[in-house]
């Protein structure tokens, strides 16, 4: 791969010959920019550099592919997906996905809606009660549908109290919650009337659920609020709905300001 005249290997071999190449300075990293038939090089401070592949066995991992003739990619970043599992690109030629990349992509992210999201065990119930009524084909579209991810509605008095198995149950996934329990909910229309009796009573019951969701701090929360109110305020010109504008206000501000500063919601 590298041509050099006989003066620069003799200086090479003298001042730069490493633990891992006769001529070459060790990486201090994993990154790949080139691989030929003696290994892969990387750069370092503007150099090439040859990287240890022992050092870098996390990386430059063992994967099924190899059987196909495949080297493993030395990243994660995955190009296609086939019958075969994962590929990626190297250097213009096609590379397998490394197990560890599955591994890593199953940890927890921090990003909420990057992280795997939690699916409430009651819709999975419902789902798993209709299935013997369908036909083949529904039967698997249904256990399909089965692992979508569902939110948790908080619309009752004893809601709060249901929170923490659902944190539980979901471990390191995300949980979406929908609050739904504003005093004169949506204007006292007759199809979702109810909620809270009054703004002290809908406060306790937000700081309930705060309480329960400050014990899981690794449980990540989406916590949507009152849906049917904050489209009130706007949309809404009932005489129903403008005596209620003021207490809707002061119960929205209230629940998001609680929510807002907790670092897991």
């Amino acid at each position: 791969m590298k041509y050099l005249n006989i003066l620069s290997l003799f200086a090479a071999g003298s001042a730069l010959a490493s633990s891992c190449h006769q001529y070459y300075e060790c990486c201090n990293n994993c990154q790949v920019i080139l691989t030929d038939d003696e290994g892969s090089w990387g750069n370092l401070n503007g150099e090439w550099c040859f990287i240890d592949e022992k050092k870098c066995v996390d990386l430059v991992d063992t994967c099924k592919f190899e059987q196909y003739g495949y080297r493993c990619c030395s990243h994660c970043d995955v190009f296609y997906t086939d019958e075969m599992g994962k590929w990626g690109v190297e250097n213009d030629y096609w590379c397998g996905i490394p197990d560890s990349c599955n591994a890593s992509n199953n940890a927890p992210s921090e990003n909420f809606f990057d992280n795997e999201l939690y699916a409430g065990p009651n819709y999975i119930k419902e789902i798993e009660s209709s299935i013997p009524k369908l036909s083949k084909e529904l039967q698997a579209k249904a256990k399909n549908v089965e692992k979508v991810a569902t939110a948790v509605w908080l619309a009752w008095e004893g809601a709060p109290d249901e929170v923490e198995q659902h944190l539980k149950a979901a471990g390191t996934k995300t949980v979406t919650f929908i609050l739904y329990m504003i005093p004169t909910r949506d204007c006292n229309s007759l199809a979702s009337a109810g909620g809270a009796s009054d703004l002290e009573k809908y406060q306790g019951y937000v700081d309930k659920i705060a309480n329960t969701i400050s014990e899981y701090p690794d449980t990540k929360v989406v916590m949507v609020i009152e849906p049917d109110t904050l489209g009130n305020l706007i949309t809404g010109s009932t005489e129903a709905c403008k005596n209620v504008h003021t207490l809707h206000k002061q119960a929205l501000s209230y629940a998001i300001d609680v929510f807002g500063n907790m670092s897991n919601v």
